[in-house]
């Protein structure tokens, strides 16, 4: 678990309030969720990943494809707006 926590340190002050079936899986699939990392950065290079974790720990177990898809089309249809900063 603490392997979790040293990736997602925000997670840590929510375990009570994260579904406890979400934090087994986390723990489980660490290289996967350590994956979901890689690409959520990839998808957001200047946001803060540690806040839209510890907001949403859930996006870690979630398809990132279909986010990285939906986060371009807004890219497109607005490119001024900073998305990073906006999620």
């Amino acid at each position: 678990m603490q392997q979790l926590f040293t990736l997602a340190p925000g997670l840590e002050r929510r375990v009570g309030e994260v579904k406890v079936a979400d934090i087994v899986r986390m723990v489980a699939s660490l290289p996967d969720v350590t994956a979901a990392f890689l690409t959520l950065r990839t998808i957001f290079p200047t946001a803060d990943l540690g806040k839209i974790v510890a907001g949403r720990p859930s996006i870690l177990l979630e398809d990132l494809g279909d986010l990285a898809r939906r986060i371009a089309r807004l890219r497109e249809e607005a490119p001024t707006l900073n998305w990073d900063a906006v999620l």
